[in-house]
């Protein structure tokens, strides 16, 4: 079962729920009353297809929380198909600039960071188009902190900070061999969290010419940070900080609740820079990179640093709140009460008018 799901499947069961696992499905489900609710990897019976389809094209999604108001950075698209005409429009932008696919991907997948000129950029597009018919284009924020925050039904109800990947010199070891080092504690961990092995990408290259390193040789002294990405995701060699949910400040709590309204998610992960989560956007900087309509739970709660937050039983307990009385009934018809607390439902039930289902 997928890690995600299984987090999901673990929490049903510990409030008395015994899902139905289908291997066909890739997932579970349990029915309350006549709703069925199905998981299927990081997948939950929350968002509509068009809402999560929105979610999943970065330009859409920048377009539409721009429109509402909400901090973004300022962004276009480039067509494959029309390459010239796209890059016309990208002329209103200001470098640095940061490239991505627009759909299909994830994770961070072929985005490149801190690109400074024309010539890298028309570079990097025209190799990414051998992979993606639309790229967009955006503002590069540096020197911006990551964040990872999950909405549940207009709040907040995870936070993570992510750290992109980079090595500590020991004054011993190249860079190639600290990479190698890092990646096998890495490994260790990979059961439990969706982290990748930390490599050398095009935008190592930026990196490295920023910083005057020539090459992976390189020896770091002791106790020398050496970025490796300017992206921060796991799956990429990024680390992972989970934080206490009062770390986050209102403010900035209520612009991300906001853009899930805005897309229509009633769960979503937002990626979002700022100066600082407790300082507010408006009183730093802060933006709003990317929304995940199936986002990866796992992030939250298998944290191998800071404090873990179980995101899995709290999404469980609105099902169980919204569906009460067809929650007891059951746990009822699962023999998991005691006689005395089925005893005091029915009593509870029958006064309500419920009579006929309890004895059902």
């Amino acid at each position: 079962m997928h890690k995600v799901c299984e987090l999901y499947y673990n929490a049903c069961q510990k409030y008395g729920i015994i899902p139905t696992y289908n291997d066909y499905i890739a997932g579970f489900y349990f029915d309350f009353g006549k709703t069925r609710y199905i998981f299927r990897g990081t997948h939950t019976p929350l968002n509509d297809v068009s809402s999560g389809s929105i979610s999943g094209n970065k330009y859409c999604t920048n377009r539409l929380l721009n429109e509402a108001g909400l901090p973004v950075p300022n962004a276009d698209a480039v067509s494959k198909q029309e390459p010239e005409q796209s890059l016309e429009a990208l002329s209103k932008l200001s470098f640095p600039l940061v490239i991505k696919p627009t759909w299909d991907t994830a994770c961070g997948t072929d985005v490149t960071c801190n690109i400074k000129d024309t010539q890298t950029l028309n570079k990097l597009l025209d190799a990414a188009f051998e992979k993606h018919d639309c790229m967009s284009v955006e503002e590069y924020q540096p020197g911006l902190r990551s964040y990872r925050v999950l909405v549940l039904y207009n709040k907040v109800i995870g936070v993570v900070e992510r750290i992109p990947a980079h090595v500590i010199g020991d004054g011993e070891h190249s860079i190639a061999q600290l990479i190698e080092i890092k990646n096998i504690e890495r490994e260790k961990f990979k059961s439990i969290l969706p982290l990748g092995k930390i490599r050398l990408m095009p935008e190592t290259e930026i990196i490295f010419k920023e910083l005057g390193i020539e090459g992976p040789d390189y020896v770091p002294k002791l106790n020398e940070r050496i970025p490796i990405r300017y992206i921060c995701n796991s799956t990429f060699g990024g680390s992972i900080i989970g934080l206490d949910l009062k770390k986050i400040c209102p403010e900035n709590a209520e612009i991300l609740c906001k853009a899930a309204k805005v897309l229509n998610l009633k769960m979503a992960g937002f990626d979002f820079i700022c100066t600082d989560i407790s300082i507010p956007y408006n009183q730093s900087k802060g933006y709003i990179i990317e929304a995940n309509a199936s986002p990866d739970i796992s992030i939250h709660e298998n944290v191998v640093e800071g404090v873990p937050t179980p995101v899995s039983q709290t999404l469980i307990k609105t099902f169980i709140k919204k569906h009460f009385f067809a929650y007891c009934l059951y746990r009822m018809n699962h023999g998991i009460l005691s006689v005395f607390i089925r005893l005091i439902i029915f009593l509870l039930l029958a006064a309500l008018g419920y009579t006929y289902y309890v004895m059902a």
